[in-house]
């Protein structure tokens, strides 16, 4: 007899041409408002996934900057002249680009490998390294122009062997007046 009863109230009856039968299905109400909750959920979690892609990016960047940095280092170290191109500092360091180890015959943007990064897309961090006697100073950017301010800086002195690095965040892009490696500076 529950059964009955819960059976009873737990499916909706269809008639058509006055034959009953039990549907059990939800309604086009049901499923719109459904649909609805899961897009604005979707809406309001996308943005926050997509600049936490962006971090990892940057982050991947950082990583590489710091291994420029040492390179750079145990470049001037074993051959006691400074590098002028990426592809002197390929021969100490592996530097990947998304088409294979760097080859340019400068130091200027080098858009180099990371994840989600492709010749056809706007996922990339581009480097630059420019340098003034002993100081180098390094910055990674951006392809995307829409998350410029995810940007990073460093710096390394070999006289003193003082280096920094900064991060942009959200609100703030990092700059290159932030560093502080120079001697005489705090």
């Amino acid at each position: 007899m529950a059964t009955e009863r819960h059976n009873q109230y737990s499916k909706r009856s269809l008639t058509f041409t006055g034959i009953t039968r039990a549907v059990n299905g939800f309604t086009l109400t049901e499923v719109l408002i459904t649909i609805a909750i899961v897009g604005l959920l979707g809406s309001l979690a996308l943005p926050n996934y997509l600049k936490q892609l962006q971090k990892t990016r940057q982050s991947e960047a950082v990583a590489v900057i710091s291994q420029l940095k040492n390179a750079i280092v145990g470049y001037v170290d074993e051959n006691g002249i400074h590098p002028n191109s990426w592809k002197e500092l390929n021969e100490t360091t592996a530097i990947m680009t998304p088409t294979g180890p760097a080859s340019q015959e400068d130091l200027n943007w080098l858009t180099v490998a990371s994840s989600g990064c492709g010749e056809s897309n706007n996922n990339c961090y581009k480097i630059k390294i420019t340098r003034d006697s002993n100081y180098y100073v390094l910055e990674a950017k951006t392809t995307q122009e829409n998350s410029a301010n995810y940007n990073a800086f460093a710096c390394v002195d070999l006289k003193t062997g003082a280096s920094d690095l900064r991060k942009g965040t959200t609100s703030k892009a990092a700059s290159k007046e932030d560093l502080n490696c120079k001697a005489g500076t705090e």
